[in-house]
Protein backbone atom coordinates (compact mmCIF):
# COMPACT_ATOMS: atom_id res chain seq x y z
CA UNK A 1 0.00 0.00 0.00
CA UNK A 2 1.03 3.46 -0.85
CA UNK A 3 0.94 4.97 2.75
CA UNK A 4 1.87 1.47 4.46
CA UNK A 5 3.93 2.74 7.49
CA UNK A 6 6.44 0.51 9.12
CA UNK A 7 6.29 1.16 12.89
CA UNK A 8 10.28 0.18 13.76
CA UNK A 9 12.67 3.09 14.65
CA UNK A 10 15.71 4.50 15.20
CA UNK A 11 17.76 7.46 15.54
CA UNK A 12 20.91 8.09 13.19
CA UNK A 13 24.34 6.39 13.77
CA UNK A 14 27.41 9.32 14.01
CA UNK A 15 28.97 7.76 11.00
CA UNK A 16 26.87 9.42 8.12
CA UNK A 17 26.31 12.69 10.23
CA UNK A 18 27.50 14.97 8.07
CA UNK A 19 26.29 13.67 4.87
CA UNK A 20 22.89 13.53 6.44
CA UNK A 21 22.87 16.90 7.83
CA UNK A 22 24.39 18.37 4.24
CA UNK A 23 20.90 16.20 2.89
CA UNK A 24 18.77 17.75 5.42
CA UNK A 25 20.07 21.18 4.28
CA UNK A 26 19.29 20.71 0.38
CA UNK A 27 15.84 19.31 1.16
CA UNK A 28 14.56 22.23 3.30
CA UNK A 29 16.08 25.03 1.07
CA UNK A 30 14.67 23.29 -2.22
CA UNK A 31 11.04 23.73 -0.18
CA UNK A 32 11.75 26.88 0.79
CA UNK A 33 12.59 28.24 -2.26
CA UNK A 34 10.21 26.14 -4.47
CA UNK A 35 7.30 26.20 -2.19
CA UNK A 36 5.35 28.09 -5.07
CA UNK A 37 6.58 25.58 -7.56
CA UNK A 38 4.60 22.91 -5.52
CA UNK A 39 1.04 22.43 -8.17
CA UNK A 40 0.45 18.97 -6.22
CA UNK A 41 -2.85 20.84 -4.93
CA UNK A 42 -5.13 23.31 -6.26
CA UNK A 43 -3.75 26.76 -4.90
CA UNK A 44 -7.25 27.95 -3.62
CA UNK A 45 -6.99 24.72 -1.13
CA UNK A 46 -3.95 26.71 0.74
CA UNK A 47 -4.12 29.60 2.84
CA UNK A 48 -1.84 32.60 2.96
CA UNK A 49 -3.85 32.98 6.34
CA UNK A 50 -1.33 32.53 9.39
CA UNK A 51 -3.38 29.93 11.97
CA UNK A 52 -3.40 31.20 15.12
CA UNK A 53 -3.36 29.05 18.26
CA UNK A 54 -7.23 29.36 18.48
CA UNK A 55 -7.80 28.11 15.17
CA UNK A 56 -5.67 25.34 15.23
CA UNK A 57 -7.56 24.39 18.56
CA UNK A 58 -4.44 23.69 20.35
CA UNK A 59 -4.01 25.20 24.16
CA UNK A 60 -0.61 25.01 25.00
CA UNK A 61 1.09 26.54 22.04
CA UNK A 62 1.41 30.25 22.30
CA UNK A 63 0.90 32.82 19.74
CA UNK A 64 4.78 33.93 19.85
CA UNK A 65 5.57 29.85 19.50
CA UNK A 66 3.74 29.69 16.53
CA UNK A 67 5.53 33.01 14.98
CA UNK A 68 8.99 31.66 15.94
CA UNK A 69 8.07 28.19 14.42
CA UNK A 70 6.85 30.41 10.59
CA UNK A 71 10.30 32.17 10.97
CA UNK A 72 11.96 28.54 11.19
CA UNK A 73 12.55 28.41 7.85
CA UNK A 74 14.53 31.05 7.03
CA UNK A 75 16.86 31.19 10.51
CA UNK A 76 17.40 27.52 9.75
CA UNK A 77 18.36 27.81 6.44
CA UNK A 78 20.82 30.66 7.16
CA UNK A 79 22.54 28.72 9.90
CA UNK A 80 22.65 25.84 8.02
CA UNK A 81 24.37 27.66 4.96
CA UNK A 82 26.98 29.00 7.62
CA UNK A 83 27.81 25.13 8.60
CA UNK A 84 27.88 23.75 4.64
CA UNK A 85 30.48 26.25 4.55
CA UNK A 86 32.14 26.42 7.40
CA UNK A 87 32.83 22.34 6.22
CA UNK A 88 34.06 23.56 2.77
CA UNK A 89 36.92 25.47 4.72
CA UNK A 90 40.12 24.23 5.32
CA UNK A 91 41.11 22.05 7.73
CA UNK A 92 42.48 23.96 11.04
CA UNK A 93 41.13 25.19 14.79
CA UNK A 94 39.62 27.93 13.18
CA UNK A 95 37.52 25.84 11.28
CA UNK A 96 36.97 23.35 13.93
CA UNK A 97 35.44 26.32 16.13
CA UNK A 98 33.26 27.58 13.69
CA UNK A 99 31.75 24.41 13.07
CA UNK A 100 31.43 23.70 16.74
CA UNK A 101 29.44 26.77 16.92
CA UNK A 102 27.20 26.94 14.51
CA UNK A 103 26.45 23.02 15.62
CA UNK A 104 26.09 24.27 18.92
CA UNK A 105 22.98 27.36 17.17
CA UNK A 106 21.71 25.09 15.46
CA UNK A 107 20.64 22.57 18.46
CA UNK A 108 19.39 25.11 20.41
CA UNK A 109 17.23 26.06 17.82
CA UNK A 110 15.95 22.86 16.38
CA UNK A 111 15.19 22.17 20.14
CA UNK A 112 13.34 25.11 20.82
CA UNK A 113 11.14 24.20 18.03
CA UNK A 114 10.60 19.83 18.95
CA UNK A 115 8.78 21.11 22.46
CA UNK A 116 6.61 23.22 20.04
CA UNK A 117 6.39 20.66 17.14
CA UNK A 118 5.62 17.59 19.93
CA UNK A 119 2.68 19.68 21.13
CA UNK A 120 0.98 20.79 17.65
CA UNK A 121 1.42 16.82 16.62
CA UNK A 122 0.54 15.06 19.75
CA UNK A 123 -2.77 17.94 19.41
CA UNK A 124 -3.65 16.56 16.09
CA UNK A 125 -1.76 19.53 13.94
CA UNK A 126 -2.21 17.26 10.30
CA UNK A 127 -5.15 16.10 11.50
CA UNK A 128 -7.01 19.67 10.62
CA UNK A 129 -8.55 19.67 7.09
CA UNK A 130 -9.76 22.84 7.10
CA UNK A 131 -7.87 26.31 6.71
CA UNK A 132 -4.61 24.26 6.38
CA UNK A 133 -1.60 27.35 6.51
CA UNK A 134 0.94 26.36 4.13
CA UNK A 135 3.84 28.34 5.75
CA UNK A 136 3.16 26.72 8.98
CA UNK A 137 2.69 23.35 7.05
CA UNK A 138 6.17 23.66 5.95
CA UNK A 139 7.84 24.73 9.04
CA UNK A 140 6.64 21.91 10.60
CA UNK A 141 7.67 19.62 8.37
CA UNK A 142 11.11 21.14 8.90
CA UNK A 143 11.75 21.14 12.13
CA UNK A 144 10.63 17.20 11.75
CA UNK A 145 12.79 16.61 9.12
CA UNK A 146 15.60 18.33 11.11
CA UNK A 147 14.95 16.71 14.51
CA UNK A 148 14.02 13.50 13.31
CA UNK A 149 12.21 12.55 16.42
CA UNK A 150 10.85 8.87 16.15
CA UNK A 151 7.41 10.00 17.75
CA UNK A 152 7.46 12.95 15.98
CA UNK A 153 8.01 11.53 12.49
CA UNK A 154 5.88 8.31 12.62
CA UNK A 155 2.81 10.02 14.31
CA UNK A 156 2.68 12.95 11.32
CA UNK A 157 3.10 10.01 8.90
CA UNK A 158 0.05 8.51 10.59
CA UNK A 159 -1.60 11.83 10.14
CA UNK A 160 -0.73 13.23 6.87
CA UNK A 161 -2.33 10.59 4.01
CA UNK A 162 -5.96 12.09 4.48
CA UNK A 163 -3.93 15.58 3.48
CA UNK A 164 -2.32 14.36 0.51
CA UNK A 165 -5.08 12.72 -0.79
CA UNK A 166 -7.30 15.28 -0.90
CA UNK A 167 -4.20 17.70 -2.18
CA UNK A 168 -4.09 19.65 1.10
CA UNK A 169 -0.70 19.67 1.87
CA UNK A 170 2.19 18.76 -0.89
CA UNK A 171 2.76 15.24 -1.36
CA UNK A 172 6.41 15.60 -1.30
CA UNK A 173 6.19 16.39 2.40
CA UNK A 174 4.89 12.97 2.75
CA UNK A 175 7.46 11.21 0.41
CA UNK A 176 10.40 12.81 2.00
CA UNK A 177 9.58 11.70 5.27
CA UNK A 178 8.64 8.63 4.25
CA UNK A 179 12.09 7.90 2.78
CA UNK A 180 14.42 9.17 5.44
CA UNK A 181 12.27 6.85 8.22
CA UNK A 182 13.10 3.73 5.91
CA UNK A 183 16.66 5.11 5.39
CA UNK A 184 17.10 5.13 8.78
CA UNK A 185 15.81 1.54 9.63
CA UNK A 186 17.60 0.11 6.56
CA UNK A 187 14.52 -0.50 4.39
CA UNK A 188 15.13 0.56 0.70
CA UNK A 189 12.84 4.03 -0.03
CA UNK A 190 9.49 4.13 -1.76
CA UNK A 191 9.49 7.75 -3.46
CA UNK A 192 13.50 8.00 -4.47
CA UNK A 193 14.02 11.37 -2.71
CA UNK A 194 16.99 9.96 -0.36
CA UNK A 195 20.74 9.61 -1.24
CA UNK A 196 23.72 8.20 -0.02
CA UNK A 197 27.55 8.55 -0.11
CA UNK A 198 29.59 6.41 -1.87
CA UNK A 199 33.30 6.89 -2.86
CA UNK A 200 32.95 10.47 -2.31
CA UNK A 201 29.75 10.53 -4.63
CA UNK A 202 26.03 11.13 -3.84
CA UNK A 203 24.02 7.86 -5.40
CA UNK A 204 20.41 7.37 -5.16
CA UNK A 205 19.73 5.36 -1.76
CA UNK A 206 18.54 1.69 -2.30
CA UNK A 207 14.92 1.85 -4.02
CA UNK A 208 11.86 -0.33 -3.85
CA UNK A 209 10.38 -1.36 -7.21
CA UNK A 210 12.16 0.89 -9.10
CA UNK A 211 10.25 0.30 -12.19
CA UNK A 212 7.16 1.95 -10.23
CA UNK A 213 8.61 4.80 -8.90
CA UNK A 214 7.25 7.77 -10.74
CA UNK A 215 3.68 6.21 -10.33
CA UNK A 216 4.25 5.87 -6.63
CA UNK A 217 5.22 10.11 -6.80
CA UNK A 218 2.41 10.76 -9.14
CA UNK A 219 -0.32 9.46 -6.71
CA UNK A 220 0.93 12.13 -4.57
CA UNK A 221 0.88 14.67 -7.10
CA UNK A 222 4.45 14.99 -7.00
CA UNK A 223 5.10 16.56 -10.76
CA UNK A 224 9.20 15.92 -11.14
CA UNK A 225 9.85 12.12 -12.03
CA UNK A 226 12.36 10.56 -9.91
CA UNK A 227 15.01 11.35 -12.37
CA UNK A 228 14.98 14.63 -12.53
CA UNK A 229 14.24 14.91 -9.06
CA UNK A 230 17.84 13.34 -8.47
CA UNK A 231 19.52 14.61 -11.72
CA UNK A 232 20.96 17.58 -9.40
CA UNK A 233 22.35 15.96 -6.51
CA UNK A 234 23.78 12.81 -8.31
CA UNK A 235 27.60 12.42 -8.23
CA UNK A 236 27.83 15.40 -6.24
CA UNK A 237 30.98 15.27 -3.66
CA UNK A 238 30.31 13.93 -0.35
CA UNK A 239 32.03 12.76 2.54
Amino acid sequence: MLFAIARNSSRPDGRNRVLRLALKVVTVSLLVVGLATFPSAPRAQFTARNLTAQDLGIRDVSEQELEALRAYPIASNALRAELAAALSAPDGEERAREIARINQEILKLDETMRSVAIRLVRGGFWLRTKNRDIALDAAIFGVIQHIFDPELVLTSLAQMPPLVERRLIPGDFYALMFDRQAMQEGRPQRFGSQFDCRDGRLVLYSLEDPAGVDARRAQLGMTQTSVQYAEPFLGKRCK
